[in-house]
């Protein structure tokens, strides 16, 4: 049995009852309060978003409290808000209801978005989510989701940046009009100067591109300038037009024709100038830069008339002026140096073992020093056509004995004996003594040398004055090697080599050896190694031992420094030097300029500024590596003075103007 069955057959009829016996009883009771009949409210039939809380009945009545109807066999029954009036005076109930609103679209609805909204969607119901790429949309659902508000949001468009159309770049003398924008809208097009400018600009957020076109120059005719009628030797170069571009001057029988040509459209105006006879520049001769004792008086210009040299300094002076306006030459020559005599120096007459190295010459050149017979001979040779002297010194005569490192000396076999008191001297002579090695007295081949039993033998230095003794001897043979350096000075010594008795008498000795033995001696590289030179260095080669001739291996000098009595070796080397480059004048010394001349300054070496020195443009070519520094020059020209037409040009005259 359903709850309609139950309601219809059984509660139905007691209500009936009651309602009657109610009004019965009402009606019987006459002091009793109104019976009131449940009745809805005001409320009843309204729409609300909330739960209603006010005039949910009628005034009598009691209520339940609005809350979300649950009678699920109602069709939309979500969608509505239930309650219960109560009548106390008869106990009887009624059922009331409102509306709940529909889904209502929330502030998203009807914008433009760049990328799909995230909020505002419904402003009451549910959200059913979003659909599509752009429009949006969307469905706000009652909370039965029979009925809904469809909602749409759009999205915005691209932007569109301006961009200059064809007129962007182009020439116009009227303000453009057409092809100003190839995207975007165009502002008005205004002048700035000598161009049109107007902007286009972008929509959408786009950017806005500013263009501009140029105004053309008013046209400008050609003025033929005040060359025009002149006269010229040569094409004229200035003066050619007023207004205009000159085209270049050439000749026409005895005209130069040229044209000023207009720009902008304008017209080119015609123009010419008579030719006069050539000019000829005066130009110095073969006499110029030589050198003179006196004023040359030929070849001294090539062209031109000149004038007559004089003296400045040590230069000769001299013009060649042109003519038919020709320019003038300024030339020179050197004027010789006096003549200096050769003269002896101090070596004259004077006595050395060599030749001598110095004071050959007091004035001149010194050839070097040959021994002829028993004199050194040399001259000295003078300089500008000055005569040369000849000149001679004594060559000193050899020593008795002249031993050197090496050599072993047999007393009495080359030397004549001579005596002293009534001793025999053994040996006199020159000992040249370097300050290294041994010095020693040995005795003869057979290693003996025959003396008496207690006799000395005595080394005496008469440069000096030191002496050094050897025994007595136990016997009369002596074997073994004495040094003797230690009564030596470096240079020449002059010794004595002898025997005395016991008692000191001086006796005889026969087989005696005076000798110098060299210790081993290593080759040491001098201060040459590790320089730099042009030609292949001839001093400072070796501190020690012989030195090899220096050749050159790559960029190197090489050599080495031979020790002896089995020293070391050493290599050594210096660098190449770079070549000596002179300096050397160029084509532009001995020309003529007006200015100072920039070009052809030297062919040679690194030049200085020229500058203004009387009438002269001065300047010098430094050479490089050593090498040699040249003075040059060129001729200051005088100041260009143009033709010009006088108060006749233009006018009218019946015979020529004079």
């Amino acid at each position: 049995m359903n709850k309609i069955t139950i309601f219809k057959y059984f509660l139905m009829p007691v209500l009936i009852f009651l309602g009657f016996a109610g009004q019965a009883f009402a009606a019987s009771c006459g002091g009793c309060p109104p019976i009131v009949e449940p009745a809805c409210g005001t409320a009843s039939g309204g729409t609300f978003a909330t739960a209603p809380t006010a005039n949910l009945c009628v005034a009598g009545c009691t209520t339940s409290g609005a809350y979300t109807n649950n009678e699920y066999w109602k069709p939309g029954y979500l969608d509505q808000w239930k309650w219960v009036c109560s009548s106390p005076s008869t106990q009887r109930t009624v059922n009331c209801y409102a509306n709940k609103p529909g889904g209502r679209c929330g502030s998203a609805n009807g914008q433009t978005y760049s990328s799909a909204p995230t909020s505002g969607f419904c402003a009451s119901g549910s959200f059913s989510g979003l659909s599509g790429t752009g429009p949006w949309t969307w469905t706000c659902w009652n909370d039965s989701k029979t009925t809904g508000a469809s909602c749409k949001a759009y999205k915005a468009a691209s932007p569109i940046n301006g961009q200059c159309g064809s007129s962007n770049g182009g020439t116009f003398s009227s303000a453009p009009t057409t092809g100003l924008c190839n995207s975007g809208t165009s502002s008005n097009v205004s002048l700035s100067g000598s161009r049109w400018i107007w902007s286009c600009t972008g929509s959408n957020g786009g950017t806005t591109a500013n263009c501009s076109a140029n105004k053309p120059a008013s046209p400008i005719n050609g003025q033929c300038g005040p060359s025009n009628g002149g006269t010229f030797s040569s094409a004229p170069t200035s003066g050619l037009c007023n207004s205009g571009t000159s085209t270049s001057p050439r000749l026409s029988g005895s005209s130069w024709i040229w044209s000023c040509v207009g720009s902008n459209g304008g017209l080119n105006a015609n123009c010419s100038a008579n030719k006069s006879a050539s000019p000829i520049n005066g130009q110095c001769g073969s006499s110029n830069g030589g050198t003179f004792s006196s004023a040359p008086t030929s070849g001294l210009c090539n062209s031109g008339t000149s004038t007559s040299p004089y003296l400045s300094g040590s230069r000769w002076i001299w013009s060649c002026t042109g003519s038919n306006g020709g320019s003038t030459a300024s030339c020179y020559a050197n004027k010789s140096a006096s003549p200096i005599n050769g003269q002896c120096g101090s070596s004259n007459g004077g006595t050395f073992s060599s030749a001598p190295t110095s004071g050959l010459c007091n004035s001149g050149t010194s050839t070097s020093p040959y021994l002829s017979g028993s004199r050194w001979i040399w001259s000295c040779a003078g300089s500008n056509g000055g005569s040369t002297a000849s000149c001679y010194a004594n060559k000193a005569p050899s020593p008795v004995v002249n031993i050197s490192c090496g050599q072993l000396i047999v007393n009495g076999s080359s030397q004549a004996v001579t005596t002293r008191g009534m001793s025999l001297l053994l040996v006199t002579g020159n000992f040249n003594w370097s300050g290294n090695g041994s010095v020693v007295i040995a005795g003869n081949s057979a290693g003996t040398t025959n003396t008496g039993v207690d006799d000395i033998l005595k080394v005496k230095n008469i440069s000096n004055g030191r002496e050094i003794s050897f025994g007595p001897f136990s016997n009369a043979v002596w074997t073994g090697i004495a040094q003797i350096q230690g009564i030596l000075s470096q240079g020449n010594n002059t010794l004595e080599v002898y025997a005395v008795d016991y008692y000191g008498a001086y006796i005889g000795s026969n087989n005696l050896y005076l000798a110098c033995i060299n210790p081993s001696i290593n080759g040491q590289c001098g201060s040459s190694n590790g320089g730099t030179f042009v030609d292949a260095p001839t001093s400072g080669l070796c501190n020690s031992g012989t030195s090899t001739s220096p050749y050159l291996s790559g960029s190197r000098w090489i050599w080495t420094c031979v020790g002896s009595n089995g020293g070391s070796t050493s290599n050594c080397y210096a660098t190449k030097g770079a070549d000596p480059v002179n300096g050397q004048c160029g084509s532009s010394n001995g020309g003529t300029f007006v200015d100072a001349p920039t070009s052809g300054l030297c062919n040679s070496g690194t030049s200085t500024s020229p500058y203004l020195s009387g009438s002269r443009w001065i300047w010098t070519c430094a050479g490089s590596n050593g090498g040699s520094t040249s003075n040059c020059y060129a001729t200051k020209g005088a100041d260009p003075v143009n033709g010009q037409c006088g108060s006749s040009n233009g006018g009218t005259f019946v015979d020529a103007p004079t």
